[in-house]
């Protein structure tokens, strides 16, 4: 893929789209220089449906960089405790946390996530490589007591179904906007599904 087709129009929905999707795994290939990660998004079909399997597999590649801060405390703890691993525990561990929810509006491209608040307290850091550098997601698990952060240096970006079909970049994008959209529109099936219910504004 167009390393072009993740534009900022693109990125904004994908924010849209990843946002309170849970976490389920992820996986650095070293050899390969990539990301594999495995999310649960908020996602609603053509018809309004939620689909029977809304896990979605995202591939960063070439990976520049892979730096990520576990620590025994809450996110913004300054004194929480570093705790020291290496990249092929990575899986392991975000399994460890049981597929907790990411949230927010701003995980590709963030610049705020750019200046690495807990860059003082790094676990891991992979770098490989003088490209992989021309997009970043920052992804993270707040748990009760434990914290993971992770920044990912990558040029680009694919995505694919459980059974590995390759899905295009927009129809992420849309399917995780009529998700959200079905959920503000106030579709109490999908409300009940994801036990995700919006303030009402009336």
């Amino acid at each position: 893929m167009d390393i072009d087709t993740l534009n900022p129009e693109i990125i904004k929905e994908l924010n849209v789209a990843f946002n309170e999707a849970k976490l389920l795994g992820a996986e650095l290939d070293t050899a390969r220089r990539m990301v594999a990660i495995t999310f649960s998004l908020i996602m609603v079909d053509e018809e309004g449906h939620v689909p029977d399997d809304t896990r979605i597999q995202v591939i960063l590649y070439p990976v520049g960089q892979l730096c990520a801060s576990l620590r025994n405390g809450e996110w913004n703890d300054p004194d929480a405790q570093i705790v020291p691993f290496q990249p092929e525990q990575l899986l392991d561990i975000i399994i460890s946390f049981g597929g907790l929810h990411i949230y927010g509006w701003d995980f590709f491209d963030c610049e705020e996530n750019e200046e690495l608040i807990w860059k003082d307290k790094i676990s891991m850091n992979y770098e490989n490589g003088t490209d992989g550098k021309t997009h970043t997601l920052h992804i993270f698990q707040h748990g009760p007591g434990r914290t993971l952060d992770m920044h990912i240096s990558f040029d680009n970006i694919k995505f694919f179904t459980p059974d590995y079909s390759e899905i295009p970049i927009t129809e992420v994008a849309k399917t995780g906007r009529r998700g959200w959209d079905a959920l503000y529109s106030g579709n109490k099936n999908v409300q009940n599904h994801y036990q995700i219910f919006p303030i009402n504004k009336s």
